[in-house]
């Protein structure tokens, strides 16, 4: 029987380098603080802090839509910004987590410069936005359009508030018609009714007539109408029934450019009376205006129909 040599092969030990060591540790370090990592940013966010000048009803607004993101999930920072950012009137937001449970939005509001109609704003680059309150609304004034664009309506507003601050008044409102005309009402409750044309040159006319008859008037103005050619019509916010008026030059009203209510209505009931009678009857219930002219062109004194001007072209 003869013995079967066997052959034995003996392998080498295994030898890891350095650097496959480095790189195994490495591996595992990485595998570890990817799962912290993960197992951090699954905890549950418990506190959501807001930074910002806002009021309370944007507070709350920003505070649910962050909530509602991260109850559904979306915990990340940018989850949070983009959920803020949803609300339609940021101009800009930042988050960031404060390990482990608590997360800051800081929000700025892009500036207002006037409310738009009854529910929006206009913000100073003509975007519309909505806001949860009206306390951000404070201080600005409130545009109303039919025709114009909001970017329009913010040029006329701006051409038109510097000649009112000269006066010392404050434009409150400037409204559209769906005729395209224009009015104003300022901080002294007066409404100021411009047409569709002329806008500036007609606010002018106001302005020259108030400060030299009006704004020294005892007695209250409800609406001046600017829409005549060279004149304004005036409403006295007193008084019971129409007001008795006329058309008027400085030569014809006296002392001033516009009459007060009573010398307005002797004057319209003496108009075209002989000495010894007057057709009283023929000027009853006929509703008329006070023309105060700007322009100070002598004219006779005539009754003035009550109804609109001509309309602008």
């Amino acid at each position: 029987m003869h013995d079967i040599p066997s052959r034995v092969t003996l392998k080498r030990p295994l030898r890891l380098g350095a650097a496959t060591l480095r790189a195994a540790f490495a591996a595992l370090v990485f595998a570890g603080l990817g799962w912290s990592l993960y197992d951090l940013a699954t905890q549950e966010i418990k506190e959501v802090r807001i930074h910002g000048a806002l009021s309370e009803a944007e507070r709350n607004e920003v505070g649910a839509a962050a909530s509602a993101a991260i109850v559904a999930g979306r915990r990340t920072a940018a989850d949070v910004v983009e959920a803020v950012e949803d609300l339609g009137w940021s101009h800009s937001v930042r988050a960031w987590r404060r390990w482990p449970d608590r997360m800051h939005v800081a929000v700025t509001r892009e500036p207002l410069a006037a409310r738009w109609g009854d529910g929006a704003y206009l913000t100073t680059s003509g975007e519309v936005v909505h806001l949860p309150d009206d306390i951000a609304g404070e201080g600005i004034p409130t545009l109303r359009t039919h025709q114009a664009s909001g970017v329009e309506a913010m040029r006329l507003y701006g051409l038109l508030r510097g000649a009112a601050a000269g006066a010392d008044l404050t434009i409150l409102e400037l409204a559209e018609n769906p005729l395209g005309e224009w009015s104003v009402r300022l901080d002294n409750e007066v409404r100021v009714m411009l047409g569709a044309s002329e806008l500036s040159s007609r606010f002018a006319r106001f302005l020259t007539v108030w400060a030299g008859e009006l704004a020294a008037s005892h007695e209250p103005v409800l609406r001046v109408d600017a829409r005549y050619p060279a004149g304004v019509a005036v409403a006295w916010a007193e008084g019971d029934g129409p007001v008795p008026s006329l058309a008027a030059s400085a030569e014809a009203a006296g002392d001033g450019l516009v009459p007060s209510r009573a010398e307005s209505a002797e004057a319209v009931k003496n108009e075209g009376c002989g000495e010894d009678h007057c057709h009283t009857e023929s000027i009853d219930n006929i509703e008329t205006e006070t023309l105060a002219f700007a322009e100070l062109a002598p004219i006779a004194i005539q009754r003035v129909p009550s109804g609109p001007p001509p309309r602008d072209e």
